[in-house]
Formats: structure tokens, C-alpha cells, sequence
């Protein structure tokens, strides 16, 4: 780990710090900036069950949500880390998102049939 990562570790609360650690040992060979955003996915989570919200992973809006959520952790807490992430979050909110509206259109074209089936 070099000093920024370090830095960026170190600024993670201590239950972040030992789930960066356990995942760490499970998988020696990911980079800081997986291990991190490992992390981050876990932290988001976990503020979803201490919110109360309801999680169905089923509902692409949860994972957009997610991704969202994840996104921001990183924006306000490691600025520096965000710029090498970033990307990635926009590219999985953007496919994300194309699935959510294909989603919506399967279903409407469905109904449209099954009502023009009943008349």
C-alpha cells in the first residue's frame, strides 16, 4: 500500500477498515481501488438496513440506487480515488438505466397485447 492509499484507508472508519482487511485476505491479488470500492458497495448497504429501506435486488432501480449512492460515498469522502472510479459508475448507472427503461417498455408492450387479447 503506498502512502495515498495509505491515507485513503486510514480516513475509513474502523469497521470499513476491517472489512477492507478481511476482503483483502480473500483477495490478495485486487488493487486498492477495487478493495475500495468493495467497501464502498458494503457501506451503501448497510445504510440501506439502517434506514430501514426495503432491498430487492430484482428491482434494477435498487442497484441504480446503489450505484448512485456509491458513487456520491466516493465523490464526498475520496476525491482523489473518485477520479480514477468514476467512469465506471457512469458507465454501470448508464446501463443501468437502459435496462430499467427496455424493462419498462417489455412490460408495456406485454399489457398492450394481453388487452388488445381480451378485446
Amino acid at each position: 500500500m503506498n502512502a495515498e492509499e495509505k491515507r485513503d484507508y486510514n480516513r475509513l472508519p474502523k469497521e470499513a477498515r476491517e472489512y477492507y482487511d478481511y476482503q483483502k485476505s480473500k483477495h490478495p491479488s485486487w488493487t486498492h481501488v477495487q478493495l475500495m470500492n468493495r467497501v464502498g458497495v458494503e457501506m451503501q448497504i448497510g445504510d440501506f438496513f439502517d434506514k430501514g429501506k426495503n432491498i430487492n435486488t430484482r428491482d434494477p432501480g435498487f442497484w441504480k440506487d446503489l450505484i448512485q449512492r456509491v458513487d456520491g460515498w466516493f465523490r464526498l469522502n475520496f476525491s482523489d480515488l473518485y477520479l480514477k472510479v468514476k467512469d465506471t459508475f457512469r458507465r454501470v448507472t448508464d446501463e443501468l438505466t437502459g435496462m430499467i427503461v427496455k424493462g419498462v417498455q417489455i412490460v408495456g408492450d406485454f399489457l398492450e397485447r394481453l388487452f388488445n387479447f381480451f378485446n
